[in-house]
């Protein structure tokens, strides 16, 4: 941030503004301007800037920046992208704390708008004055009655803490406040970033956390400018009790792309941001319904632990979707306690099934009573943590009934609850709607939405405890570069982790020497730092029986290197002894992402990794229990866990292995990544054994 906290506190709750190209053109952006702040009755000195008119209504409008009175909070700039530049000298020649630009055509579009931008941010930060934008929405804080921003707004009349929304894209910040409006809950700030010259949504986001009027964030960015930074507000969201949910495009190359046209933003590592961001309670989002719903939902139920869900229907056909659903989610839907299944089969009709999920039959349309007492009876119940209400509503005087059943229930739970009336578009009645609102209790027209939701709450919970080092990393920016297997298998040798026995050759009688000593079969493979996949080139040959397969192999190597790698210096060739006969293959890592720090990224090798896409990718040093819980989550687990009368596997040495490397890459902060590709597992108790190593180090020349 270039700008002073002071100056940045300033822009973003004024008590004095300026709208420089105001104008009384309801059409206009200026127009809109103006008429937000009259609509919102702001409370602080407001001046108006224009060249070309007196007055504009009642209040009179002064010609330049310069007339303005000394140290103005902050000013909004309703000028084309030529006039920006001159703007903000004044700006900062009057001493302004904040300045919001609405104008496109900066970084955004190339070389030539770079230049511009750079130009604009060194003049903010000369000044140290908060500059919003370009290419922005600009900002409300509906808490301070202040609407900077040329989009129509009301002000609300709410009480209780909001959501603050923070996004780059103006038409995004727009949306998602509308959205949450609609679905009653209150809103604090609307913050559009855009461009980002000067200061950051995680600027902004510091900035802002401790505010009294926040419950909790919707955060939408297109780049994560300041990953520490973020991790530090996020933190302490956490302690405060404030919900922080992200959606962040960028996990395929065509939407990095589209961010970097967009708004400017250069994307990093989607998958190394989510594994990160959610040890610190962040939930990661990746649509806009799961967007809406998942903040719908820990708004208003903050930090709660939803480890065991319970569903109550009226349909044996959701009943049987949700048990399908929720075991996609890994939501877990435990049985009712003895208690609760006694008491609901006493009030349920005899050919109900009591379990969870519940459906009390079509005897609720006879009985609606039947809705809110069967909700009552699994909200008592120790084995819950919450409750969804996915309902057939059916005509107006049913969805009344059974409303009117559920209200009393579902609006003093002390659990976190939801209300669903399956029908989609069909409308309710307004008199419904409008007392739903009220109630404050989330309603949604989708089990799948509302269970999708619930699932992001447990799963933000399941967290564990961090490791406060992931904090306090930082990497050089320099590039890595890879060493030779057998120098890697050394590293993984300090380390701590099994490599084959061996050693390095320079010619065919060391070889058969070094054979002679671990004894066949063996391998042979080639050894420079240039070729890091030996076996694409014939650089490798595997099950050696014998001398005279050694000398074969050695020749065939020597050929194959000399037409694909000529000008590679070679090191020599690795005689290794073959491994033992194993049961599973895997393919380990740990790398220091440049931005987001030191991640573990394990699954099982071969098709499951490259076809399937079965991995896991974890923050290294959050210890034994977190890794074992990412493990279990591979849908080939069960291969390791002895599927189908084959033999268990030895998942402890697998752990331990992701331990140690967790420890080596903390020890030493030269190594860039280790890659093990594979790492054999042999039956339990029997270990593992690293019998490929992609070890790079970061070149300090």
């Amino acid at each position: 941030m270039t700008a002073s906290a002071e100056n940045l506190a300033r822009l973003l709750a004024p008590k004095s503004v300026c709208i420089v190209g105001a104008s009384d053109n309801p059409m206009s952006p200026g127009g809109n301007v103006l008429a937000n702040f009259e609509a919102f009755n702001f409370p602080g000195q407001l001046h108006l800037v224009s060249r070309n008119r007196d007055k504009i209504g009642e209040r009179t409008c002064l010609k330049s920046l310069e007339d303005l009175p000394f140290g103005v909070d902050a000013v909004v700039l309703v000028v084309p992208v030529g006039v920006v530049k001159q703007s903000l000298i004044a700006c900062a020649k009057m001493g302004v704390g904040g300045v919001v630009v609405f104008a496109a055509g900066f970084g955004e579009l190339g070389e030539a708008g770079r230049k511009e931008q750079e130009e604009i941010a060194k003049i903010a930060e000369d000044a140290q004055m908060a500059l919003l934008g370009p290419n922005c929405l600009g900002l409300t804080n509906f808490s301070a009655a202040a609407p900077l921003t040329f989009e129509r707004v009301l002000p609300q009349n709410r009480e209780g803490c909001g959501v603050a929304i923070l996004a780059q894209s103006g038409a995004m910040s727009g949306n998602i406040r509308q959205a949450l409006v609609s679905r009653g809950l209150p809103v604090s700030h609307s913050i559009s970033t855009g461009n980002e010259v000067s200061i950051s949504a995680v600027d902004i986001l510091r900035q802002i956390v401790e505010d009294e009027n926040i419950k909790s964030f919707a955060v939408f960015v297109e780049q994560i400018a300041d990953p520490k930074g973020f991790l530090q507000f996020a933190e302490r969201a956490w302690e405060l009790g404030k919900a922080v949910v992200l959606m962040h495009p960028g996990r395929s190359e065509r939407s990095k792309e589209a961010a970097k046209s967009h708004t400017g933003a250069m994307a990093g590592n989607y998958a190394a941001m989510k594994a990160i961001v959610s040890e610190f309670g962040v939930s990661v989002v990746e649509s806009f319904d799961e967007l809406f719903d998942t903040i719908t939902l820990r708004h208003r139920y903050g930090h709660t632990k939803i480890d065991q869900m319970g569903i109550m229907t009226n349909s044996g056909a959701v009943r049987g979707f949700a048990l399908d659903f929720c075991d996609d989610l890994d939501l877990p839907l435990p049985s009712l306690g003895k208690e609760t299944t006694e008491k609901l089969a006493a009030v349920l009709p005899d050919f109900a099934g009591v379990d969870n999920p519940l459906d009390i039959t079509a005897a609720g349309m006879s009985q609606p009573d039947l809705f809110g007492e069967t909700a009552q009876l699994m909200l008592d119940d120790d084995n819950l943590d919450g409750l969804l209400i996915a309902a057939m509503g059916g005509n107006p005087m049913q969805v009344k009934a059974k409303w009117a059943s559920l209200k009393p229930v579902l609006s003093k739970a002390e659990k976190p609850v939801a209300l669903t009336f399956l029908g989609d578009n069909v409308q309710l009645s307004d008199e419904f709607m409008a007392d739903i609102e009220e109630s404050g209790i989330p309603f949604f027209r989708s089990p799948e939405r509302a269970l999708r939701a619930f699932s992001n709450l447990h799963q933000t919970r399941r967290a564990l405890d961090l490791n406060a080092s992931m904090l306090d990393e930082s990497f050089p920016e320099i590039e890595a570069q890879f060493l030779p297997e057998y120098e890697g298998k050394e590293i993984l040798q300090q380390a701590g982790i099994t490599v084959p026995e061996g050693a390095l050759v320079t010619d065919l009688a060391s070889a058969k020497s070094i054979a002679g000593k671990i004894e066949y079969p063996l391998a042979l493979k080639v050894q420079a730092a240039e070729i890091a996949h030996k076996s694409d080139m014939g650089g490798v040959k595997i099950n050696l029986l014998n001398d005279d397969d050694l000398s074969l192999a050695w020749e065939e190597i020597e050929k194959a290197v000399s037409v694909e790698a000529p000008d590679v210096k070679i090191d020599g060739l690795l005689v290794e002894k073959m491994a033992p006969s194993f049961d599973l293959e895997m393919v380990v890592s740990a790398r220091r992402d440049p931005d987001w720090g030191t991640l573990l990224v394990f699954g099982l090798g071969g098709v499951w990794t490259e076809l399937f896409h079965d991995f896991q990718m974890v923050p290294a040093g959050l210890g034994r229990e977190h890794y074992e819980s990412a493990l279990r989550k591979l849908k080939g687990f069960p291969l390791l866990d002895g599927y189908r009368s084959k033999p268990k596997l030895d998942i402890s040495a697998v752990l331990d292995t992701l331990e140690k490397l967790t420890s080596f890459m903390e020890a030493h902060s030269e190594i860039a990544e280790i890659e093990i590709n594979p790492l054999v597992v042999f039956a339990d108790g029997k270990g593992v054994m690293a019998l490929d190593a992609l070890v790079s180090r970061w070149d300090k020349n």
